[in-house]
Order: structure tokens, then sequence, then C-alpha cells
């Protein structure tokens, strides 16, 4: 049965230091977007919504085929913070869902199972926001419920939600992936990604 939670992943980046859409990078089977997609895809989850910005008309004609939503924001140069508030201001419009997780297109080593383990934590406690807890950091993904929805919508600029979690600490659950944080912002990042 699915879940109350909608999946909000955020791709709308031009990817400066990579020097190409880190969203075509092939991975897998095709490319990192569709290998994080076809991982929420399992999840039991109300819909999975995808905020694309830079590069849209490159990107969204290599997922308009899932069964996914497609949000855009046209204000991605602004930062992080723009997509959570575009994303989150469509998704409180257009469908009625009590949790939100957040995630990123280019978390790799976040398996589907890290992703279950996260909403498990989310659904067994009382708390309104949990965290994903890295051997080296701490952020996304994350989980936050709809009490937090509006401050969301107010984000702007580059920080994306840490100040609703630095402001929020006692509200906050933490799930411990067991894992070090690993995202791709340089070719160095990849090359080590997909080195055999």
């Amino acid at each position: 049965m699915k879940d109350e939670t909608v999946i909000l992943l955020l791709a709308a980046g031009a990817s400066k230091r990579l020097g190409t859409p880190k969203q075509l990078l092939s991975y897998k089977e095709g490319t990192l977007l569709e290998d994080t997609i076809s991982k929420l895809l399992t999840l039991q989850a109300q819909k999975v919504y995808v905020v694309l910005g830079a590069h849209f008309d490159r990107i969204q004609p290599t997922i308009a085929h899932l069964p996914i939503g497609i949000i855009q924001n046209h204000e991605w140069e602004k930062g992080m913070g723009t997509s959570i508030s575009t994303g989150i201001s469509y998704l409180i419009q257009e469908v009625s869902c009590k949790k939100i997780l957040i995630t990123l297109v280019d978390l790799p080593l976040f398996e589907i199972s890290n992703y279950e383990a996260l909403l498990n934590t989310h659904n067994t406690n009382n708390l309104g926001i949990s965290v994903t807890k890295y051997t080296n950091n701490q952020g996304v993904p994350v989980v936050f419920d709809s009490a937090y929805f509006e401050s969301l919508i107010k984000l702007s600029g580059e920080e994306g939600a840490k100040s609703i979690l630095m402001e929020n600490k006692s509200d906050v659950a933490y799930y411990e992936a067991n894992i070090a944080y690993f995202d791709i912002d340089t070719m160095d990042d990849y090359v080590a990604l997909v080195a055999p």
C-alpha cells in the first residue's frame, strides 16, 4: 500500500564544475538521473516528482516516458532553495500529501535500502523531520512533515533547507546510513564512481 509520502528529486543544477550536465552522465543501464528515478519508483510513495531547471530541453525528453511528475524551476540559477520552494509550491496545489522526501540526483551510493530505512525512521518516530546521517556528514535525503511545507516554500538561494534544520533541532530524527556522503561535483568524482 502506498503511504502519504511524495518524493521530490532535485535535478535543476547546471553542473558548472563538472562541465556537462550530471543528470545525463552515463551510469549503469542509463543515466545518473534515470538510475536515481528507478530507485525512487520502487519505494512505497505516492509519486515521484523531478525538479528540472538548467538544460531542461535536453534532460526532460530523456525522462518524459517515466511515470513521474516533472516540475520546471525557472529560477534555478538562484540556487537549490528555489528548487525546493518551486517543488513544494507545486505539490501543495496538486497533490494531498503529509510528508515529502527531498533528495538529489547525484547520490548514486544511496541505495533503495537506504531510502527505505530513512522512511522507516521517519514513520516510527513522532518528530517532524528525518535527516540522513553519514559517517562524514549529514543532510539529504531528508523527510519533512507537512508542518514544514510553508517554511520550505520560503526558501531561496544556495543553502537549501539547512536553516530549517538548524532552527528545529529538537524536532529532528536521524537515520544512520553507515556510508560516507558521496556526490558528483567534478569529473574526478564521476571517474571515481565508474572506475572498475
